[in-house]
């Protein structure tokens, strides 16, 4: 799996930027995102106790809050 995602990369990274999307985010760095971030809390089992940012998170991108037979945090 590592030696698919690395030759991946490697494509990834000899493609030109398309061009519609170099004018809309020219200064996107691909470098600074964070595409996988180890939990580092335990699972809550109710909305009330995660963490204002995971809620603030839900919020903005207009989710709806996780039933209770998915995990919330």
């Amino acid at each position: 799996m590592r030696d698919f995602r690395l030759a991946a990369l490697k494509r990834f990274e000899r493609r030109p930027m398309a061009a519609w999307f170099a004018v809309n985010m020219p200064d996107l760095d691909f470098d600074d995102i964070y595409y996988y971030i180890k939990p580092t809390g335990e699972q809550v089992q109710d909305w009330n106790d995660l963490p204002d940012a995971i809620k603030n998170t839900y919020e903005k991108l207009a989710s709806p809050r996780p039933s209770a037979s998915t995990s919330p945090g």
